[in-house]
């Protein structure tokens, strides 16, 4: 599983480097092996979305993914208005370009993690718990 966490400024080359960084760790993995990827935009640091730039060199990682995806949840947290708006934004976006793997944007990782689970429970078998554990632990950096 993929796991990226976007959480900086439109045009944080870092941010985007960790999108990119998580596909390269995806490479070690059995080629024949699907994966899920799981985004979240953290409402914690009010995050703009990324800028042309950065939103360029994340295409330019997931190319060589697409075939091997098997699902991809986009989280961008919050209950005011813009955080609707951008939702709204990224769901128009999807519908337009129709990724060819199933693609779903929520406004909790909850709400991802068990859209997430059921979707690729047939090749991967994670639990709700488990994709929810491994985001915490790639946002905080610890393992219990």
């Amino acid at each position: 599983m993929v796991i990226s966490i976007w959480s900086g400024s439109p045009d944080d080359p870092v941010a985007a480097a960790r999108v990119v960084e998580a596909f390269e760790i995806a490479q070690g993995l059995d080629a024949s092996q699907s994966i899920a990827v799981f985004i979240l935009i953290s409402a914690s640091a009010r995050p703009e979305l990324p800028n042309s730039v950065v939103r360029s060199s994340i295409a330019r990682a997931y190319r060589p993914w697409r075939h091997r995806i098997a699902a991809q949840a986009i989280v961008y947290e919050g209950e005011d208005w813009l955080a609707g708006l951008l939702r709204t934004l990224v769901i128009q976006l999807d519908r337009l370009v129709k990724p060819p793997f199933a693609n779903r944007t929520f406004g909790t990782r909850g709400e991802a993690a068990a859209w997430l689970s059921r979707t690729i429970a047939p090749t991967l078998r994670l639990g709700t718990a488990e994709i929810l554990d491994a985001i915490r632990i790639a946002e905080t950096g610890s393992i219990p």
